[in-house]
């Protein structure tokens, strides 16, 4: 088989997402969480000390959990089993067990904590403890906190690396990131950013990091691998929170003071498009497969619920079976459809005789009716834009039937008298060697 990979074609500008629904809260939702398995969402409000839990099959409030004074954030662990919740006022963590919704035990940490993350294998979490410059480490596994990093002044925001190699913290008095290696628990770098920074995210690949700047409404764009700013981009009013789509093609910042969400286009790190939402957002989060995003809104107690373009992806060249003639064939030349749901075709060449590309799902099958070699592409677009991969794929011939199914035919009679017949002649000169004739 014979297999071509052609260059992805670029997407068109991140589409204009759009709020789909609107979900009323608890007092003051502040920070927002979705579950590693996308079933779940928390909405954390800060104003009346509970966490609202959220079926997003249903879009629904299912239940309520009463956490410790003032929750200011969330987060899952990456098998789902928990989450943590830092109250504010208390200088604690609520552990909550997701299966039960109830919390089953409470952790002390530093002054004021906000921003709380897990490493991405799950073993230790970080908590950002504002008003005593530090951020705790705790020991999932035990459940216990192991210990302190000093970290800048007024430490907020925090974010792991996708490989878990480092972890990002925010410092708003300082005005800066602090760069911690996270198997020393130690910091390795800071480096300034804009004024008064809240929210950070690295990017899926890990290649960049964005940071909100909330007194001049930018964010600072961070190359991981240098740790160096090298760039920003201006969005809308007071920005505050800040993720990044699965995919890593967008991000989405929560503007508090417009009410809105900037969504940028990472290739290009310029703002593609503003949606509002409710009043002022200061947290979202995407679902796993991207096609949603939830924005949590304390001043109208709501989470606007967002519907996001994402791209089709398509399967890599190498997946792509070769054929028989005759035998029937199946390849899906996309791994996810997209959404909405992406149309496919075949922009170039032409698919092996006898097979079609279905035009909603991808998928190409048939009965191969030629040997040979066809080389094509299957381009899939949508809202978000377009993408395209080349394929080539040889469709082998029914070989003839071998020597060893020419004794069919003569059935079984015909095939002893045969079979007999070469014992005689065996036998036969077998005698004339010795002399005898027989």
């Amino acid at each position: 088989m014979l297999l071509v990979l052609a260059a992805t074609l670029a997407a068109g500008p991140a589409a204009a997402d759009s709020v789909t629904g609107t979900i009323s809260v608890g007092v003051g939702p502040y920070a927002v969480a979705v579950s590693p398995d996308g079933s779940t969402v928390y909405a954390a409000n800060i104003d009346n000390n509970t966490v609202s839990v959220i079926d997003v099959a249903t879009a629904a409030v299912v239940g309520t959990i009463s956490v410790g004074a003032q929750p200011g954030g969330v987060a899952f662990s990456p098998d789902g089993l928990i989450a943590y919740v830092t109250n504010s006022t208390n200088g604690t963590v609520s552990v909550v067990d997701v299966a039960s919704s109830t919390v089953v035990a409470t952790l002390t940490v530093g002054n004021v904590p906000y921003g709380v993350a897990f490493a991405p294998n799950g073993l230790k979490a970080y908590v950002a403890n504002a008003a005593s410059d530090t951020i705790s480490v705790i020991d999932v596994v035990t459940s216990t906190v192991v210990g302190t990093i000093s970290g800048g002044g007024n430490p907020y925001g925090l974010s792991f690396a996708p490989d878990g190699s480092t972890a990002y913290v925010t410092n708003r008095d300082d005005n800066s990131v602090s760069v911690i290696d996270v198997a020393t628990d130690l910091v390795t770098a800071t480096i300034p950013v804009g004024p008064s920074p809240f929210g950070v995210a690295i990017s899926p690949d890990g290649l960049t990091a964005y940071v909100t700047n909330y007194n001049n409404n930018t964010i600072s764009v961070i190359d991981v691998a240098t740790s160096t700013v090298t760039g920003s981009t201006a969005v809308g009013s007071s920005p505050f929170s800040v993720a990044f789509s699965p995919d890593g093609s967008k991000a989405y910042v929560g503007n508090v003071s417009s009410n809105t969400i900037s969504v940028i286009d990472v290739a290009t790190s310029t703002v593609s498009t503003t949606i509002g939402v409710g009043v002022n957002p200061m947290g979202e989060a995407f679902t796993p497969d991207g096609s949603a995003a939830y924005v949590v809104n304390r001043g109208s107690n709501t989470v606007s619920v967002l519907s996001v373009d994402v791209l089709a992806v398509l399967a890599s060249p190498s997946a792509a079976p070769s054929g028989k003639v005759g035998v029937p064939y199946s390849f899906a030349s996309a791994s996810a459809v997209g959404n909405p749901t992406a149309s496919f075709l075949v922009s170039a060449g032409a698919l092996p005789p006898g097979l079609l590309l279905a035009g909603t799902t991808g998928v190409i099958s048939g009965t191969p009716s030629a040997a040979g070699v066809s080389t094509f592409t299957v381009t899939a677009t949508n809202a978000a834009g377009a993408v395209s991969k080349s394929y080539s794929v040889t469709v082998a011939a029914v070989l003839a039937a071998t020597g060893a199914s020419v004794w069919r035919p003569l059935g079984i009679s015909a095939a002893l008298l045969l079979a007999g017949l070469l014992i005689v002649g065996r036998r036969r000169r077998a005698s004339a060697a010795h002399g005898v004739d027989r």
